[in-house]
């Protein structure tokens, strides 16, 4: 969840953004740490490397290697990926 009206927030210029450092961004450096709130681990769930997976992931995030590529063809969730590029993917031939 992003609150675009908070204050801090108004920093987000497009010439802040096009500036800033990957690092700052993703960091939220505009905001303190008491200013951003925390997410269930459900919500970026790191494929590889956590364990005791819970049943509500909603978001996840190969850090090592994702299914995209050959040899991490068969990690967690790569089943689900592969159906979601196919259908991405997608074009209707004309007959």
């Amino acid at each position: 969840m992003w609150k675009c009206s908070h204050e801090k927030n108004r920093i987000l210029t497009p010439s802040f953004v096009e500036h800033a450092s990957g690092l700052e961004l993703h960091r939220f450096t505009w905001l303190l740490d008491s200013e951003i709130g925390n997410l269930g681990v459900g919500w970026n769930w790191l494929v590889g490397d956590y364990i005791n997976q819970p049943e509500d992931v909603e978001n996840v995030h190969w850090t090592i290697g994702g299914p995209y590529f050959e040899e991490y063809s068969n990690v967690d969730f790569s089943d689900e990926w592969f159906a979601m590029n196919k259908d991405a993917n997608f074009c209707k031939q004309r007959e």
